[in-house]
């Protein structure tokens, strides 16, 4: 079975993680989920990185921008943490970093491209 395998039912889409996508004692869900959609959804998909620890999301959020997808970073001002995204940032992975408050408008407007 593959490490992530994402599931159509009409216009919907979900994802399931599998034992395999375990490293090190924790399963790296944001990365796994990101790669599905890159896979799964590619350009037509949006990605948004919040505030958080380590790298997780990272590099699935750069699958994803590889893929076609629009992806957005909470920029470091508003973050608690901001390592994720700073990761995220550094990999080339994010098409636009802005604050918090300003990422649903992002994201509705992205949704509204053809």
């Amino acid at each position: 079975m593959p490490a992530s395998v994402s599931q159509k039912t009409g216009h919907a889409h979900a994802a399931r993680c599998h034992e395999q996508d375990v490293k090190i004692g924790a399963a790296l869900s944001v990365d796994v989920l990101f790669r599905s959609c890159a896979q799964q959804l590619g350009a037509n998909a949006i990605g948004v990185i919040l505030t958080g620890m380590g790298a997780d999301g990272a590099r699935g959020l750069l699958e994803m921008h590889q893929a076609g997808a629009r992806t957005i970073a909470q920029d470091e001002a508003t973050c608690v943490v901001f390592g994720m995204p700073r990761e995220a940032i550094a990999l080339g992975a994010a098409d636009e970093v802005t604050a918090l408050n300003k990422i649903p408008a992002a994201v509705l407007r992205e949704a509204g491209r053809p």
